[in-house]
């Protein structure tokens, strides 16, 4: 990535022992900080990504988790964020 988008105000890398094991964008949205994309190797990576974002946040998080990512969903939710709703894929 050569520049961030203005929207974002955090950025954050994972090195691993290959190379970079993930990565994490945040900022910004109409009301509340949106996190993502977050990019990793696995869940554990994910969410650290996560948590290091989402620390001190105050206010509304909005994260959008795949289906297909059951653990970290759940375990979002752990961590006080709410499902609003499924949205289809996009390309």
């Amino acid at each position: 990535m050569v520049s961030a988008p203005p929207s974002c105000s955090g950025f954050r890398v994972v090195d691993g022992a290959s190379g970079i094991a993930g990565t994490a964008a945040s900022g910004r949205t109409r009301s509340r900080r949106g996190i993502g994309p977050v990019i990793a190797t696995g869940e554990a990576i994910a969410k650290i990504l996560i948590a290091d974002l989402a620390a001190g946040v105050s206010g509304a998080v909005r994260m959008d988790v795949g289906r297909r990512h059951t653990g970290l969903a759940s375990w979002a939710g752990r961590h006080g964020l709410a499902h609003a709703y499924d949205c289809p894929i996009m390309a």
